[in-house]
């Protein structure tokens, strides 16, 4: 399962927050694991084809770190070297106060 660590609110682009993934292995060896967090949109397809990256590329640490420019679910995509991977919806969604800023403003 991968977890909010810390701030689960916050205010946008300025909160950095943390998510852990912990106690996942590769049963076959085929590591090292890489984590990369996606921000899934409301009402996004299961499937994870609205999702967008929220990393530029992708980590070696469970602890993965992500800003945010509105209220999100967070999708951790979870990978062994061979590129089998496994998304795993962050059960705690993430609230962001934008205080009245529009996406241009904030970018």
């Amino acid at each position: 399962a991968c977890e909010a660590v810390g701030a689960t609110s916050g205010v946008a682009v300025l909160t950095e927050f943390v998510v852990a993934c912990r106690h996942w292995e590769d049963v076959l060896d085929q590591t090292p694991l890489t984590y990369r967090a996606y921000r899934r949109p409301a009402g996004g397809a299961a499937d994870g084809s609205d999702d967008f990256p929220l990393n530029i590329a992708p980590s070696f640490s469970p602890l993965v770190r992500f800003r945010l420019l509105a209220d999100a679910d967070v999708v951790v995509r979870v990978a062994d070297a061979h590129g089998t991977a496994r998304s795993v919806l962050v059960p705690t969604p993430f609230a962001v106060d934008r205080r009245g800023a529009s996406d241009a403003t904030l970018l």
